[in-house]
C-alpha cells in the first residue's frame, strides 16, 4: 500500500479504494473524482516514487522547496501545490526535480481554493484503507 504524508487527520475522502504499489499508476487515483490537474500531479508523484511513499506540501515558499528537493532526493513522490502568484522558476525546478506541482489561485486561507486546502484535498484523495 503507498504511504502518505499531509496535512489533517483523517477526514474522509471521495475516494476509499486502495492504492497497491504494485498496480499501474492510472488504476491507482480515479481520474473521475478529482480535477484533472491534480489528478496528473498525484500521477507524476506515484510514477517517481521509489519508497511507495508520497509527500504532499502546500508552500509558497523555500522551505516548501527544501523539503520537495530533499524527499525526491530520497526517492519520496512528492505533490507540491502552490498560489500562482509565485515564480515561474520556483515550479519550474520542482518539476525537474520530479515533483508533481499543481498551480492555484491565490486567495485567503478561508478559501477552499487557497493551496494550503488543495494540499489537504491531495491527501484526502490519497488516503488508504489501513
Amino acid at each position: 500500500t503507498i504511504g502518505t504524508s499531509g496535512p489533517g487527520s483523517g477526514a474522509a475522502s471521495k475516494w476509499n479504494g486502495k492504492a497497491r504499489s504494485d498496480e499501474s499508476t492510472s488504476d491507482t487515483v480515479p481520474p473521475d473524482c478529482i480535477p484533472p490537474e491534480m489528478h496528473a500531479a498525484i500521477l507524476t508523484a506515484l510514477r517517481n516514487t521509489r519508497t511507495h511513499g508520497i509527500i504532499i506540501e502546500g508552500t509558497s515558499g523555500s522551505t516548501g522547496i527544501s523539503l520537495a528537493s530533499l524527499a525526491c532526493t530520497r526517492g519520496h513522490g512528492t505533490v507540491v501545490v502552490m498560489p500562482d502568484d509565485q515564480s515561474s522558476q520556483k515550479s519550474d525546478l520542482l518539476r525537474r526535480l520530479g515533483c508533481g506541482v499543481l498551480v492555484v489561485r491565490n486567495c485567503g486561507i478561508s478559501n477552499p481554493g487557497h493551496y494550503v486546502n488543495v494540499a489537504r484535498r491531495v491527501w484526502e484523495v490519497l488516503q488508504v484503507e489501513r
